[in-house]
């Protein structure tokens, strides 16, 4: 029995565990471990990514706790299906399926463990649960149905060990309904692109053989009926000998295309080949052997090869919406490449260099549409970093003029459009906003820095369940993500008041941003820990203290301040929320 001041909370408790675990150990303990590490890198990359937090573990269970109960049953779906797709790349001998139970509860906290029932309710559930099934309470099914759909059947009233009172249960549904087999994280073709190995005898064109890699992502990424993985997560792959069937079962892809480049003087060689990763068949291959004035036309070539086999219902419509040449000049290209390896390092010196670079290609050839969307990208993240207490209207305006002259020039390119979409944002200027935010997805379904980009302006334009949405399918597509990704989470799960969510989130992530500690401290004081509230409200006073550039006379409460007047909220109760957070963590408002 626990005393008055026993600390309790109320959470949603996810137990997982792997059928027949110790009989596939006896079989084949290797191997089954070797599934095991697998399989629980995409049920804890799930946790993390839903606002989770693991609190026990042993061997082949995990218990989590989440915040949300929506989180909660979201996470335990999107796991059953990766670890699912996964499962279909591996001989059936050879594949480990979880049982999952979810239960809704006052738990009893000890240090970082949790007590109670609900945790007990949770491991009864799952062990009734079916292979590769989630069953859950009848508090968790009405409370995550509205938001769910009809995915769930009642199973009635259940006797549970060492539990008095009869507990309702309802078993979720596999994705694609009732009696259906569970499916992929998407039902599209997935292919993920590796980078080009650097065949030339500099090893300094590196960045040139990466150039090549990511402008095939980016044709492919185009086309709807494709489910592209995003650059960051294929280039984690780069330097390391290449075991097909495990980048297939960490990225959960069904196809992987990889090649090499070599550079030398005006001409240059590429191969490729597109590979069935589950039986590592090569289903083409192709060299080209061309002057360097037709890169180009073969990048494209390539990316059209790869549609057309990958995905046999591609019309001609969608492929002829790919692009054309984006510059006729090498040199600018080379330097747009240059700019984008600089961009990548997000800190203010890499933008700075990227602009030089984007600025070089345009007196180059001032019609490349991409240089001048690379320059507006720079110009928008300016205000981020800096401009703290001043007026930034000027740095929008630019921002603004120079994503237009993209546009203007190449209509097709999906980020100058989602650079539109932020600086109408910040303008309030809410229509115009969504207006660009839907047309940069249209261009570019997967491109995943937009579609992130675009989860974290649906949390400032009171949309956060589809802000989250937004957020996972960005994930799926990127499982290896920057750490922006994370922190653009937490704030999405802030805006969806979902404390315990945002503040698991941020303890995995650096302070990426100025303002981070904010959300931190704003979040921690709606979770009843003043103490950690206050630590963070303190780092954010420091933090803004010394990039001010407005008033020295300024102090905490013009911090605050223009910091609620600089984030774009549509609702004035969103901007309330942060602002009330922010005075419960003792900031002066």
């Amino acid at each position: 029995m626990t005393d008055k001041t026993t600390p309790r909370r109320l959470a949603a408790i996810l137990c997982a565990d792997v059928v027949g675990f110790s009989a596939r150990m006896e079989r084949d303990e290797a191997a089954t471990l070797a599934a095991l590490k697998a399989h629980r890198r995409l049920l804890d990359g799930a946790i993390g990514e839903h606002g989770g937090r693991i609190f026990g573990s042993a061997g082949d269970s995990v218990i989590a706790e989440f915040a949300s109960p929506v989180a909660a049953v979201r996470c335990a779906r999107a796991a059953q299906a990766s670890i699912e797709a996964a499962n279909a790349l591996l001989a059936e001998d050879r594949r480990l399926r979880f049982r999952m139970g979810i239960a809704l509860a006052d738990v009893v906290v000890e240090g970082d463990n949790l007590f109670g029932d609900g945790v007990n309710i949770a491991a009864r559930l799952q062990a009734m649960a079916e292979a590769g099934g989630v069953n859950l309470t009848g508090v968790m099914h009405d409370l995550v149905r509205p938001h769910m759909g009809e995915i769930f059947t009642d199973l009635g009233d259940r006797k549970v060990k060492n539990i008095e009172r009869p507990i309702r249960v309802y078993r979720m549904e596999p994705q694609g309904g009732a009696g259906a087999p569970a499916a992929p994280a998407s039902e599209k073709p997935a292919v993920a692109v590796l980078p080009f190995d650097n065949m030339s005898d500099d090893p300094r064109q590196g960045y040139f053989s990466d150039g090549i890699t990511e402008d095939i992502i980016t044709e492919l990424s185009r086309f709807r009926t494709l489910f592209v993985i995003a650059r960051n997560s294929s280039f984690a792959y780069r330097g390391s000998p290449v075991d097909l069937k495990r980048v297939s079962r960490e990225l959960g892809v069904m196809f992987i295309v990889e090649g090499s480049v070599r550079l030398s003087g005006n001409t240059v060689r590429i191969t490729a080949q597109l590979i069935d990763a589950a039986t590592g068949r090569h289903l083409w291959a192709e060299r080209y052997d061309r002057d360097i004035e037709d890169l180009f036309a073969v990048q494209d070539e390539v990316a059209h090869r790869v549609v057309a086999l990958v995905a046999s219902r591609l019309d001609e419509a969608e492929l002829s919406r790919s692009r054309g040449k984006p510059t006729t000049s090498l040199t600018a290209y080379d330097l747009w490449l240059r700019g984008r390896k600089a961009q990548d390092r997000a800190k203010p010196e890499g933008d700075a260099e990227a602009k030089t670079c984007f600025e070089a290609a345009i007196r180059i050839d001032p019609r490349y549409a991409r240089a001048w969307a690379g320059l507006a990208e720079v110009a928008y993240y300016a205000t981020v970093y800096s401009g703290w207490g001043t007026e930034a209207a000027k740095d929008y305006d630019e921002a603004h003029r120079l994503a237009e002259k993209a546009v203007a020039l190449d209509d097709s390119d999906a980020a100058p459009h989602a650079i539109l979409g932020w600086i109408h944002l910040v303008r309030r200027d809410f229509e115009r906003a969504h207006v660009h935010w839907d047309r940069a997805i249209s261009l570019n379904p997967n491109d995943a820095d937009v579609v992130m980009s675009r989860g974290m302006a649906l949390a400032f334009l009171g949309e956060p369940e589809e802000a989250l949405e937004q957020a996972e399918l960005a994930m799926r597509l990127n499982p290896l993500h920057p750490e922006w990704y994370a922190s653009d989470l937490a704030v999405i799960h802030f805006a969806g008041r979902r404390y315990a969510a945002t503040l698991a989130l941020f303890e995995r992530v650096p302070e990426l941003f100025p303002h981070s500690p904010a959300w931190r401290a704003a979040a921690a004081a709606y979770a009843g820990d003043g103490e950690s509230a206050r630590r963070y409200a303190a780092k954010f006073v420091d933090n803004i203290a010394r990039i001010w550039a407005g008033d020295p006379a300024a102090g905490p409460r013009d911090y605050v301040q223009w910091l609620i007047d600089r984030l774009p909220f549509r609702r004035e109760e969103d901007s309330r929320h942060l602002l009330e957070g922010l005075r419960l963590a003792g900031l002066p408002v």
